[in-house]
């Protein structure tokens, strides 16, 4: 496990794995460094300078950022560090991942728990609100789609009012009462 803290001192661990390998065009210089084999160089070097490299990079950010924004970067970073102090020994750093999520105390990981909770809770009362929004504008625009309708009808009906009126003359009110006379 890599031990390291958070800029206000909050202690974190986690668990990663690195993968290395010899350059064969260095093989000589590599044992005449290191005078051990790989798995110890990886153990009793590469090990302690994963680890700096986590301190370094974390003391930079709270556990916020460390658990979220920031968890692929820093790992990213040392993976460079670690690569670029090694690469021109021989030895070759070809991955760091991590193992394990990083753990942080108890009641710090509640904490950040209660804190994405709150924030989905907040995202979801405003998804609600946009929706409120939306439906009342689609109800205002329904209502003045049935009142254009509606007066459009009227205005429609009143024209045929008028055409009618225009055509009625009192010699056509003449012809209609005799065209009902029966005598």
């Amino acid at each position: 496990a890599m031990v390291f803290q958070d800029k206000g001192g909050i202690v974190c661990d986690v668990d990663v794995a690195v993968s290395a390998h010899v350059d064969a065009e260095k093989a000589a210089l590599v044992f005449q460094t290191y005078l051990k084999e790989m798995m110890e160089i990886v153990k009793m070097y590469v090990r302690q300078d994963v680890n700096n490299a986590f301190v370094e990079y974390s003391s930079k950010y709270s556990v916020d950022e460390i658990y979220s924004s920031e968890k692929m970067k820093m790992l990213s970073f040392v993976k460079e560090k670690v690569s670029a102090k090694y690469g021109a020994s021989g030895v070759v750093i070809d991955d760091i991942a991590y193992k394990s999520n990083i753990r942080f105390p108890n009641e710090v990981e509640a904490a950040i728990k209660a804190k994405i909770g709150a924030t989905q809770i907040a995202l979801q009362k405003e998804q609600e609100v946009m929706q409120a929004e939306a439906d009342a504008k689609k109800a205002i625009a329904k209502a003045e789609g049935e009142a254009q309708s509606i007066l459009k009808v009227a205005q429609a009906q009143a024209k045929a009012n008028q055409i009618l009126a225009a055509s009625i003359t009192p010699t056509l009110v003449n012809y209609k009462l005799v065209e009902k006379w029966n005598g």
